[in-house]
């Protein structure tokens, strides 16, 4: 282990702490998740777990300075932090590098096995029950919009993001995530078209 008890301790606060402030869909829940699926993955694919449970706690912790484009100002969060808990150079740039890579536009760039298990437990977030329930709170209880487009743009992300996973870990977890959701969809369909 690279980071202490007291090193992940306080780390684990930083994060749900930031986190604590963030909207529904990217509070202590979202953070929490990831960090499980990080782990189930990472052991699979056998990369390094510590690296992929710091990144994971950390990944999101710029969204409390911006929302949109948050990636590169986790990044500098995250290494600011991690450095002032003395943690080793080559570790702080291997967390930092999965963080800044769990942008859509920058996994091509992604060096590590640690970045790609990063991504995939972060996207499968989007997709499954809680990318819908994501899609149904913004959409129809903030936005005020009809179910019909919720279930639309549910389904078209989940068609969109599952191809862009990077692990064989998270492409099988995601088959039976899409099967439900495929499941699901056909049903609101099918009830949808009913005359009444």
């Amino acid at each position: 282990m690279i980071a202490s008890d007291e090193q992940m301790k306080k780390i684990e606060e930083f994060a749900l702490e930031k986190a604590s402030k963030l909207d529904y869909n990217h509070n202590e829940d979202h953070v929490l998740r990831t960090v499980k699926l990080a782990e189930i993955i990472g052991k699979k694919e056998g990369a390094d777990l510590e690296v992929c449970r710091v990144a994971a706690y950390l990944h999101d912790i710029g969204q409390e300075v911006q929302f949109k484009d948050h990636e590169p100002i986790s990044e500098k969060m995250a290494r600011k932090f991690l450095t002032s808990l003395k943690l080793p150079k080559a570790f702080v740039e291997d967390v930092c590098h999965a963080i800044i890579c769990h942008k859509n536009d920058e996994i091509k760039n992604a060096k590590t096995i640690e970045a790609k298990v990063l991504f995939d437990a972060d996207k499968l977030q989007v997709v499954g029950i809680f990318g819908f329930c994501r899609i149904y709170s913004e959409l129809v209880a903030f936005r005020k919009e009809t179910l019909k487009k919720a279930m639309k743009m549910s389904e078209f992300i989940q068609n969109d993001r599952i191809p862009m996973l990077k692990t064989k870990t998270g492409k099988e977890l995601a088959k039976d995530i899409h099967k439900f959701m495929t499941d699901f969809y056909g049903l609101y369909k099918k009830w949808d078209k009913v005359e009444l």
